[in-house]
């Protein structure tokens, strides 16, 4: 696809099979986002400052990798186009790092499970840069309308959503699961990334409690005894949420933001955000129903940023088009992708350092002391709260508002028609 964007409407099909692109990514990312570190704590044994020091050295040497796929991409010249022949050629290599960095080698020795954590995860981090910055890229070149533009990433969110509830509401019940009675928890782990890899469905059979009962039996979401509470009670918990985020990204993304703007609604979403998160701080171990209703509104809050931050950088990218007469689609989103994992390696590693100073204790099912149940919600509310407030604040110097974006399209559309004749 050349990158003089020639097209302005986008058929709803089209916006529907480029959506459906980022499930398959974020069957890894959000593996990563969310349970890299129990991972590497509970199924590898590290240290928690291990662990999360391993988290940010990959993530940020990713990171400067970034850039370097945006440049090759956005040289890239093929009769397929620049962007869509890297999505072809690392789909294989993507899915065996991703088996790989959730296998356990045998490995005793401590010291050679981290260089083995460290070395399979870099190789995932890389593949999942060489693929999810040309396909990043390709949204930001289908359309220079802004609507469509919001409206092809609201779609695509709408499908992220989708594997967000699978991968965050099936991955633990679906380990317990796989690792049986025996609970042999690796096999669990490497049967549950194998199954989403693949995105099958098993065991799913009617009994005589009824279809409801027997769907939910197979991802083990029916709590048998004490042990299942945790790990069905963070999946529902999750569910809720993916469920909550779908629907905000479906009626209020596009709504918000054709009324008040990208950036205006960003901020205002944002800092509510921020509120919600910071107020998980305040409930008791046995105050479900507040756990519950504040992830409810901290999902609807956050739901409008989810589309709205890529549709952002399609902007940033006609900005520097607008500023430079150059177009660096590639650049710019790998600029996103860059911050993506910086703060994924940064957040891990911190979130590990924290856990480890409150006395977290790694390994399954550990009993753990009231200094680090303290910690752990340190890392699930206040010190989350106070990085999306940071964030706000950075927001409010974003200069691409929508009457200077209205005008930048405008003019753009008509530099563009000059140099076509």
């Amino acid at each position: 696809m050349s990158s003089t964007i020639m097209r302005q409407k986008v058929a709803f099909g089209e916006k529907l099979g480029y959506s459906l692109g980022d499930v398959a990514a974020n069957l890894v990312f959000q593996i990563m986002m969310v349970f890299q570190l129990k991972f590497y704590t509970d199924v590898f044994g590290l240290e928690g400052a291990v662990a999360g020091t391993i988290i940010l050295i990959v993530c940020l040497s990713g990171a400067f990798f970034d850039p370097i796929v945006g440049i090759i991409t956005d040289r890239t010249n093929t009769r397929w186009g620049k962007y869509r022949p890297w999505l072809l050629w690392t789909a294989l290599p993507f899915s065996v790092f991703y088996v790989l960095a959730f296998y356990h080698p045998g490995i005793e020795e401590k010291g050679l499970v981290a260089v083995y954590a460290t070395v399979s995860y870099l190789l995932l981090i890389i593949m999942y840069a060489m693929s999810s910055i040309p396909y990043s890229s390709l949204g930001g070149v289908m359309t220079s309308d802004i609507k469509e533009r919001t409206s092809i990433n609201a779609i695509r969110f709408v499908a992220v959503s989708l594997a967000q509830f699978m991968v965050q509401g099936l991955t633990l019940p679906l380990v317990d699961k796989f690792a049986g009675e025996e609970g042999k928890v690796q096999q669990g782990w490497t049967l549950t990334i194998d199954f989403l890899g693949m995105l099958g469905l098993t065991d799913i059979h009617q009994e005589k409690t009824g279809i409801w009962f027997a769907i939910l039996n197979s991802f083990n979401l029916i709590a048998h005894d004490s042990s299942d509470a945790y790990s069905i009670g963070f999946s529902l918990f999750n569910m809720v949420g993916a469920v909550i985020q779908l629907l905000g990204i479906v009626l209020l993304a596009r709504i918000l933001a054709n009324r008040f703007g990208k950036r205006n609604t960003f901020i205002v979403c944002l800092f509510l955000t921020a509120v919600f998160t910071a107020m998980f701080y305040l409930p008791s171990p046995v105050d479900i129903s507040l756990v519950f209703s504040l992830c409810i509104l901290k999902s609807l809050a956050y739901a409008p940023t989810v589309p709205l931050l890529w549709a952002m950088i399609g902007d940033v990218a006609d900005h520097v088009e607008y500023i430079s007469k150059r177009r660096a689609t590639g650049f710019c989103f790998s600029g996103m992708s860059f911050a993506l994992k910086a703060g994924l390696g940064l957040g891990g590693a911190f979130a590990g350092i924290i856990l480890t100073s409150f006395g977290y204790v790694s390994g399954l099912n550990e009993p753990q002391s009231a200094e680090a149940l303290q910690g752990i919600r340190l890392v699930s509310s206040l010190i989350p709260a106070f990085l999306f407030g940071i964030g706000v604040i950075a927001l409010l110097f974003y200069p691409i508002t929508k009457t200077y974006n209205e005008k930048m399209q405008s003019e753009l559309s008509i530099r563009r028609r000059n140099i076509s004749v």
